[in-house]
């Protein structure tokens, strides 16, 4: 599309100067200042030009309308259900839309609602909801508005107005959506999942809502469920690039790593210069082995401010896989100098601790992380590894133990596992092999559990021990 690149790159270097502003100095927040406020002259001259292109549009959009054949009732009916009805709501907001001052207002609210221009969209779509409560399509992205500047208190206000005022199905769609969208912000999934399902099945070929479904199932870990979703939004629209990543995020977790790879290279063209992609690339071919090509994507994705962290961590992942764990410690102490409290890179550095068998800093390190749903298995077992290694199995089965009580059923299928390790150290076999044979139960392609089940129910005279 016309100035899609431009705009990306737009995009990037405010989230480039965003996250500069953040560890700034004076001198160089004023900088930065003096470069947003040139920024914001030119994009309050490009919106002018672009409210004053979009009045040309319509005005040679009449002229074509004047010479056009008139369309036939039977020509419309036999058009897609979904477009004719479109036709029908677009001619209703025509009609809510009659006076020429109020339709000029609604465009430049929708310039500004374009150009990502919140705050300003938000002050003219308020000024048409003021002047005629009824115009349910300026109230619609008005809540989207305030959906965009985090307000949610005031979107679910219009958004209460506006489910009890609309009938149309799409509106109603619409609403659902929106509602969908702060369930999601307010970390309310499984509400959001069944909004954004009532949406698909009002509006059955719109891609990006199956999109929104699949990422919905996958923060659930549903990956069955969120790869059904991704593939359906393909199958309506094959050139959409969040919609292959997802399916390759899911072949991942489903264990189908080749699948995977396959998907996540055919969304790389269409998801153009996205770095976080080359850091999910990165990890699974960590997954697969393929160590060069990893190593490929993670120096691709560090050389932008939002990835450096992620690739960073997959780069010293690489080091431990390569028996570097000196080097891991270091390239991940780099990365805390500058963003202490990532959590992800305190407790990849409490396992490179343990990959250089330095058990009581390993220790140390976990004991730092925050406190952090989804790491509280990792970092449990972490603190666990460290502590049976010191020779303290009591602290190590009670970190184990603690974690099981909040587990879902695959984080439990590795926590039993790491219990039936302990266990087996400690010298008590049969709890330590009972241990092995539920984790198994829970997740039967877990290949360590089963390599040490085999390893210690084999007829030999002496125990082995791992």
């Amino acid at each position: 599309m016309m100035f899609e690149d431009d705009c990306r790159r737009f995009k990037e270097e405010l989230h480039r100067i965003s996250q500069a502003l953040k560890g700034a100095d004076e001198t160089q927040r004023a900088a930065l200042s003096r470069t947003l406020r040139a920024y914001q002259t030119f994009e309050r001259h490009m919106l002018a030009w672009w409210v004053a292109r979009d009045e040309e549009i319509e005005a040679l959009l009449g002229d074509t309308d004047r010479h056009a054949p008139l369309i036939t009732d039977t020509e419309w009916s036999a058009s897609e259900p979904e477009e004719a009805h479109a036709f029908d709501l677009a001619k209703d907001m025509g009609n809510a839309l009659a006076s020429e001052q109020r339709l000029s207002l609604f465009r430049r609210g929708m310039g500004y609602f374009e150009l990502l221009m919140f705050e300003d969209s938000r002050l003219v779509f308020e000024r048409l909801v003021e002047s005629d409560p009824v115009m349910n399509i300026a109230r619609l992205f008005l809540i989207y508005s305030c959906i965009a500047q985090n307000d949610a208190q005031c979107a679910e206000a219009h958004l209460a107005h506006l489910r009890s005022a609309v009938t149309d199905p799409l509106l109603i769609a619409a609403a659902k959506d929106a509602q969908a969208e702060l369930y999601v912000r307010a970390k309310r999934i499984p509400e959001a999942i069944r909004e954004l399902t009532d949406v698909v099945v009002a509006r059955p070929r719109a891609s990006d809502t199956w999109v929104n479904l699949a990422v919905c199932h996958a923060h659930e870990k549903q990956w069955g469920e969120a790869l059904r979703c991704a593939q359906h939004a393909v199958s309506i629209d094959e050139a959409d690039g969040p919609a292959w990543r997802i399916i390759g995020n899911a072949y991942a977790a489903l264990g189908r790593l080749n699948d995977a790879r396959n998907a996540l290279f055919h969304a790389q063209p269409l998801c153009k210069r996205d770095p976080q992609l080359d850091v999910e690339i990165g990890f699974l071919a960590l997954r697969l082995r393929r160590t060069q090509e990893a190593e490929a994507h993670f120096l691709k994705a560090r050389q932008f401010t939002h990835t450096w962290p992620d690739a960073m961590i997959g780069l010293s992942k690489l080091d431990l896989l390569r028996k570097q764990p000196d080097v891991a410690c270091a390239r991940l102490k780099a990365l805390l100098t500058v963003q202490r409290n990532h959590v992800q890179a305190t407790l990849h550095l409490g396992y490179a601790h343990l990959a250089k068998k330095d058990w009581k800093q390993a220790l140390r390190v976990f004991q730092t992380v925050q406190e952090n749903a989804e790491i509280t298995v990792l970092c449990a077992t972490g603190m666990a590894r460290a502590a049976c290694e010191c020779g303290d199995y009591a602290a190590a089965l009670k970190q184990l133990s603690h974690a099981l009580l909040h587990a879902s059923a695959d984080d439990r299928a590795n926590l039993m596992y790491e219990l039936g390790r302990i266990h087996l150290r400690r010298g008590d076999t049969q709890r330590g092999l009972r241990n092995l044979r539920v984790a198994l139960s829970l997740r039967p392609s877990l290949r360590a559990a089963r390599s040490l089940l085999k390893a210690h129910t084999r007829p030999t005279e002496h125990t082995f021990t791992p």
